[in-house]
């Protein structure tokens, strides 16, 4: 029977009383040292201890020598150094299982003792100098195959070679499905009016309507004050010309009658030459008051200023601190159907938006949206949508978030509370060209080791607004990871009060708070990894085993 060498070592040091003698060996617990061995060691009470350490400290020693052994706390067995392949295990695989010898009675259990704290990985020192080399020595029997080292780094790309004929053009694809119909464009501008036509004959004159009862007069308001004089003459009602003026006649001391050419051109329902109009008929602006304030303007070049009277768009409309916390316009479709408000930018070559929302706020009390949608039918069936993407075309994007750097804690490109479904193709960049300093990933098991799985439930009693899962959930806690692979942890903030029920015209006020996340997806290439060495080992078993059952 084979023996199990992996299982048999020898170390140097212990506390036992040791002895010198002539053939240069040493004794510990004996005074007669076999005369081949250069240390003997014996005892019925006492083991060797060797050097304990983590796998990061076992992995930091510079330049070890050839056959160091130390124990491997964090894998819980021992390892040795070999200079052609590194440090190995003696845990990998097991040599031919000698009888079992009879059980012993079993002993009393022991207290469980106080869990420690975890340790922090110290920091890999400096390599030392290699030594020198040594003299070779003979060469042993070839042992068994060891497990596939890492992937070398990968090669640089080759030359881009010439390119080839293009080839023939393929066929036709089906025609696409018809797109929506769209808007309608916007109203011309008014044709030159035309001439006036003949006047009809006037109508058959209507019955007087009767004279309704006379109500009973009021009591006399008190006499106001008197004003200042006015002028020395008056003017009468004034008439209307056919094109639209207006014709003041003046009385003594007015200088005449009086045709003004400016102000508001008023029809009456006549049939002047400018139709039914209000406005002016030169190239000055036209301008509306109330109590004392403009209100509206309408400039000669066509730009429409409500609450300013310098309107730079062909609608322009300023809040100046008089709206409040209301709307500043309110489109409400009171019909059975029909979109409130449509922006359609219909330029095919025009790049600009068609709707934007712009929001300038800088605190942290409140959290604004420059574009906000809210469906507010709160029955269950209700399949309302607060905001929708959709892009007809199939290289469009139905909806494109972003912001513009990584890091923080407040940051993100897109979140969403609550449950988060999808169909199709869920990507995340992995492209080649996008990556630097690629490596193979080593001793995944061993990582695999250091995670703690684990089921829960989320605290609803603290955290009742945010949308998490309802059921018993399976994974990992978020800190415990981070002590394992810190990279794939990051403290972000979550709104707590995400999901409570929103409202028109109101801001929404922030309660923020800092949670530690991770990134689930990125432990799948580590667990891949394991599998592929669990396998390598496996398969080391199963050659032993055939070559053991061989030599019986």
């Amino acid at each position: 029977m084979k023996t199990n060498f992996k299982l048999l070592f020898i170390a140097a040091l212990g506390m036992c009383s040791f002895n010198l003698v002539a053939q240069d060996n040493v004794g510990i617990g004996t005074a007669t040292p076999h005369n081949t061995a250069l240390l003997e060691m014996k005892s019925n009470s006492k083991g060797v201890l060797v050097p304990r350490m983590t796998t990061l400290e076992r992995t930091g020693i510079g330049a070890p020598a050839e056959a160091l052994m130390v124990y491997d706390t964090d894998v819980e067995c021992f390892f040795f150094f070999k200079t052609s392949t590194g440090w190995q295990d003696l845990c990998s695989a097991a040599g031919t299982p000698g009888p079992q010898g009879p059980a012993g009675p079993a002993g009393p259990q022991g207290p469980a003792g106080t869990p420690g704290t975890n340790g922090t990985n110290g920091a890999p020192g400096p390599a030392g100098p290699q030594g020198p080399a040594g003299t070779p020595g003979t060469n042993g029997a070839i042992g068994p195959q060891g497990p596939a080292g890492p992937q070398g780094p990968a090669g640089a790309n080759g030359a881009v070679g010439p390119q080839g004929p293009a080839g023939p053009q393929g066929p036709a694809g089906p025609a696409g499905a018809p797109g929506a119909p769209g808007t309608n464009g916007i109203d011309g501008a008014d044709g030159a009016p035309g001439p006036a036509g003949p006047q009809g004959p006037a109508g058959t004159p209507g019955t007087n309507g009767t004279n309704g009862a006379v109500g009973p007069q009021g009591p006399q308001g008190p006499q106001g004050p008197q004003g200042p004089a006015g002028p020395s003459w008056t003017l009468t009602t004034p008439s209307f010309n056919t094109d639209g003026s207006v014709v003041v006649n003046g009385t003594a001391g007015s200088g005449g009658p009086v045709t003004s050419t400016t102000g508001a051109w008023l029809t009456n329902g006549n049939t002047a030459l400018a139709g039914h109009y209000i406005g002016t008929n030169n190239a000055i602006d036209f301008r509306m008051y109330s109590s004392g304030l403009e209100r509206m303007t309408i400039e000669a070049n066509g730009n429409i200023g409500i609450r300013t009277n310098l309107p730079t768009h062909f609608l322009h409309m300023i809040n100046p601190a008089a709206v409040g916390a209301n709307s500043m316009a309110s489109f409400d479709n009171t019909g059975a159907d029909g979109v409130s408000i449509s922006g359609y930018n219909q330029g095919a070559a025009n790049g600009y938006n068609g709707v934007e929302g712009i929001t300038n706020y800088s605190g942290n009390g409140f959290i604004p949206a420059g574009v906000f949608g809210l469906a507010i039918n709160a029955t269950l069936t209700h399949r309302g949508i607060g905001v929708r993407g959709a892009a007809n075309g199939r290289d469009g994007i139905g909806v494109y978030g972003s912001r513009q750097n990584t890091g923080g804690v407040l940051g993100w490109g897109g979140v969403f509370y609550n449950d988060l479904g999808y169909t199709g193709f869920f990507g995340a960049a992995s492209d080649e060209r996008a990556k630097t300093n690629i490596q193979s990933i080593n001793e995944a098991l061993t990582i695999v080791s250091r995670l703690r799985p684990v089921t829960y439930n989320f605290n609803f009693e603290k955290y009742p607004n945010m949308g998490l899962n309802t059921e018993m959930e399976y994974g990992f806690i978020a800190q415990e990871v981070r002590e394992v692979l810190p990279e794939i942890v990051r403290t972000k903030m979550l709104d707590a009060d995400a999901c409570v029920e929103q409202s028109a015209n109101d801001v929404k006020e922030t309660n923020d708070q800092e949670f530690v996340m991770m990134d689930y997806t990125r432990i799948i290439p580590i667990l891949t990894k394991a599998i592929q060495e669990q396998q390598g080992m496996i398969e080391e078993l199963q050659k032993r085993i055939s070559e053991l059952e061989a030599g019986r």
